[in-house]
Formats: structure tokens, C-alpha cells, sequence
């Protein structure tokens, strides 16, 4: 007696197409040809061995064209067993022939790609949610980190980015301006700053800026002395970068930068020039440590018994250009001038920064001769600078007394001059 035989069967003729074939066992693709058998799917090596025999019940789809086959269609036979194999056919028309046999395979394709696409959604918002947490912990976790760090660490790093600046920059060398800028920060810096020595440079530029960076140094560009009207308002800056120093600032920010593991790296001597360089690039303040470092800076001010109001009287000279847009970067990126000035100002009360001959010498720390030679060396008991040329190496000038004089090798020490005003 004759028995029904599968519709299925009856229609299928064998087809082939080019394949290739991934046992689950290695990376090695295997070239086959692919045939329906019956009710199963014959995978055959070009050498006629056969490799797998798939139930076609059992085929589920698990790549696509332009899901990362490079336009293949990938079927797998043996997922519910937990096998490995992979299928990849290249021939659409072996493809239409299995999806006409099955059609919910396209169904569970589209299903698994709606899967797939809520999955990396998912994955989307985790990543988000993390890199959120780590923006806000991580400015947290850098500020810890350099509070927690030995000043004296410090200096390797700090030595390597002050290097990299000067190497591209001429610096000044009037050693009466020097000596003068020298005194005004020994009396102004703290104790708790005072290893390593503080050391400051004055560099031959026009922009208005000022900075501080870690290991205890402060650099001054020509064009903030340029800008100030009165000792005064140039101590209010250099208050300003003190604070800095005093808060660890400069290390928070070469960590935030570059990551506690790479920063702290250089400070304990590793060399990275191309790490130096992101630093210097780089290199800004948060909103929150500029307001704490104008606090701090005012603070400082008036501990010296100096007047405090110089900052606040600056950053009025500077109104007009952050309505031009045209503020500098330090001061552009800063808390609003507005602010700032409503946060420092006090009233015209203590003794001036510089008396009148230190602050002619100041103006004149960059002049120079026909020659090129300086001729910003105004005071007689000046000595002039060594090879560290640019650093303040000198004695205090006349017109101040110290407690300990500034030593020369371009280190502010932590004599308090005592001054009278003008």
C-alpha cells in the first residue's frame, strides 16, 4: 500500500549554491554546497563529505544582509542542541527557496532584528547612564586624588610643562621687575606652598594672561602687566594663581585630564612629552574652582595686609572686551566678569603691592635695547639674572625689607617683605 509522501519533498529537486560553512570548532571556513534533501538541508563539502544535515524545522536565522555577513545570510541548525555551526549562503536563490519552504524564518528575522535593535538601545542608555555618573564623580574623584598627592610629587610633572612652555616662548629679563614680582609672592604665598619652592617666570607675550601649573609654578605674560593700572591689580592676579596652587588645582587638572594613573605617572618622573602637551592644551578650570580660588586669592590679600580690592578693580578693566566677545581664554571660560567682580570686591583699604620705584621697574621687566639687550634693570642692588634667564633670580630692590630674601635659581622663598604705601 503506497504511502503519502510530504508535498514538500515532492516539489524540492535538489539545489546547490555556493556556501560557506563554520563547524563551531574553529574560524576555518569550509567551501560547501547546499542541497535540500526531503525535509532536511544537506551540507556537503566540495570533496563530498558531509559536514551537517539540518532539519529544516530547525533552522533559525542568525545574521542578515547588512547585519555584518557582508551581505550574506547566515542560518544556524543546531542552536537548541547549543552548537556553534554556522551557515553562510551567498546564492539568493537558495535563500528564497528556503524562505519559501519557511516562511516564518523571515518573520523571526525581522523578529530577532527588533530584538537586536531594543538590545543596543538598551546598551545605549547604560553607556549614557555610566558615562553621566563618571562626568559628574570624576572632577570629584580628581580633586580627591590631588589633595591626597605629596606637594613634593608633584614636581616632575610640573618641571616637564613649565620646560615645554619656555622652550617656545622668550621670556623677560629685567631683574629689578623679577625681583620686585618675587617679593610681592613671598609675601603673599602661604606656608602650605612653600615645598616645592615657588618659582615664577615672565614671558615676552602680549596676551593678558597669567597661570599657574603644578610643582609651585606661576608663569605671567607681558601683556597682563601691560594692562594693569597699579601693583595692586597685578597682586590681585597673582593672589589669584596662588590660590590655585594652595586649592591643587593645576594637579586636579592634569588629572582630569589625563587620568590619575598617567599623571601621576609623570609627577613621579615618567616623560610623555606628548601627555605634557594635552595638559597644556587643555588646560582649564571649572567654574566652582575659580570662584574658590578668587575667595581663596582675596583671602590671602588681605592676611598680607594688602590692599584687596585690585582683583575686583582688573576684572572692571576688562568689562568692556567680554562685551566684544573678545576676553581672553582664562578669563572667557571663566565664571561672568559680573560675577566675579560682585564676589571680590572690598574696599580700598591696606597697603599698596609695589611702591612707586617697584612698580617702574615691573612696567620696564621686558624692555629691551636697539640691541635686544634688556634694560629693565631700573635698581641698583639688582643682580642680574643667570642662566635660568626669564626667572626671577633676584634680591629684593630697594624700598622692602625681608624677612629671608628671595634666593636666586628662580625660587620664590617665603620671606614676608614689610612695605609702607607710596
Amino acid at each position: 500500500m503506497a504511502t503519502k509522501s510530504d508535498p514538500r519533498a515532492a516539489k524540492e529537486p535538489a539545489k546547490e549554491a555556493p556556501s560557506r560553512f563554520y563547524d563551531g570548532r574553529n574560524a576555518v571556513a569550509h567551501a560547501v554546497r547546499v542541497a535540500m534533501a526531503g525535509t532536511k538541508l544537506k551540507i556537503v563539502a566540495t570533496d563530498g563529505r558531509l559536514l551537517a544535515e539540518w532539519p529544516l524545522s530547525e533552522l533559525e536565522v542568525v545574521d542578515m544582509p547588512g547585519a555584518g555577513s557582508g551581505g550574506a545570510y547566515a542560518l544556524a541548525g543546531d542552536l537548541a542542541k547549543g552548537g556553534g555551526a554556522r551557515l553562510i549562503l551567498a546564492d539568493g536563490g537558495t535563500r528564497n527557496m528556503l524562505l519559501a519552504l519557511r516562511p516564518d524564518l523571515t518573520k523571526w528575522r525581522r523578529r530577532r532584528s527588533y530584538r537586536g535593535l531594543k538590545r543596543a538601545a538598551i546598551w545605549g542608555v547604560v553607556v549614557a547612564a555610566l558615562l553621566g555618573v563618571l562626568y559628574v564623580a570624576f572632577p570629584i574623584l580628581a580633586e580627591e586624588a590631588a589633595q591626597a598627592t605629596p606637594r613634593r610629587w608633584e614636581a616632575p610633572l610640573g618641571n616637564s610643562m613649565r620646560e615645554a612652555f619656555l622652550s617656545l616662548s622668550p621670556t623677560c629679563h629685567g631683574s629689578a621687575g623679577l625681583a620686585a614680582l618675587t617679593a610681592l609672592i613671598s609675601r603673599l604665598a602661604p606656608d602650605e606652598i612653600e615645598d616645592p619652592p615657588l618659582t615664577l617666570d615672565v614671558i615676552d607675550g602680549s596676551m593678558v594672561n597669567a597661570f599657574a601649573l603644578p610643582g609651585n609654578h606661576i608663569v605671567v605674560f607681558r601683556g597682563l602687566i601691560d594692562k594693569a593700572e597699579s601693583g595692586d591689580e597685578v597682586a590681585g592676579v597673582l593672589a589669584h594663581e596662588l590660590a590655585h596652587l594652595d586649592l591643587r588645582h593645576p594637579l586636579q587638572g592634569a588629572i582630569q585630564q589625563l587620568g590619575v594613573g598617567a599623571a601621576l605617572t609623570l609627577a613621579l618622573g615618567g616623560s610623555d612629552v606628548g601627555n605634557v602637551g594635552q595638559i597644556l592644551v587643555g588646560f582649564t578650570y571649572t567654574r566652582r574652582m575659580e570662584a574658590a580660588a578668587d575667595a581663596r586669592g582675596v583671602a590671602l590679600l588681605e592676611a598680607a595686609g594688602l590692599r584687596a580690592d585690585g582683583l575686583a578693580s582688573f576684572f572692571r578693566k576688562l568689562k568692556p572686551e567680554e562685551s566684544q566677545g573678545i576676553l581672553p581664554d582664562w578669563l572667557a571660560s571663566h565664571p561672568g566678569l559680573a560675577e566675579r567682580i560682585a564676589a571680590t570686591d572690598r574696599p580700598a583699604t591696606g597697603m599698596h603691592a609695589l611702591d612707586t620705584e617697584e612698580w617702574r621697574a615691573l612696567k620696564a621687566v621686558c624692555a629691551k635695547d636697539a640691541t635686544g639687550a634688556s634694560t629693565g634693570d631700573t635698581d641698583e642692588e639688582s643682580t642680574a639674572p643667570d642662566a635660568g634667564a626669564g626667572t626671577s633670580t633676584t634680591t629684593a630692590p630697594s624700598g622692602s625689607t625681608t624677612e629671608n630674601a628671595p634666593a636666586s635659581g628662580g625660587n620664590a622663598q617665603q620671606g614676608k617683605p614689610r612695605k609702607s604705601v607710596p
